[in-house]
């Protein structure tokens, strides 16, 4: 977890990357972008603090996750395996 209360697992991770907050946001951003910083994926949640993102479909490398809500953004890297 960190200052904004993000915890995000598991990691390295296989078919999903579970997302939770430490409150509820009105609108919550999610990206995975290439370590160089293409964009890969977006997705957006709404009115919610936990939530999953399929993975199933990436190839296994380091990826960063972005989260972005009204409030602020988070950036990790991920590995898929």
């Amino acid at each position: 977890s960190h200052q904004y209360g993000v915890k995000v697992f598991p990691n390295p991770a296989d078919d999903f990357l579970q997302i939770q907050l430490e409150k509820d946001y009105q609108w919550v951003q999610v990206s995975i972008l290439s370590v160089d910083g293409k964009l890969i994926e977006k997705k957006e949640f709404y009115s919610t603090s936990d939530f999953s993102i399929p993975l199933s479909h990436l190839a296994p490398n380091t990826y960063l996750i972005q989260i972005e809500t009204e409030k602020f953004m988070y950036t990790k890297k991920m590995i898929k395996k």
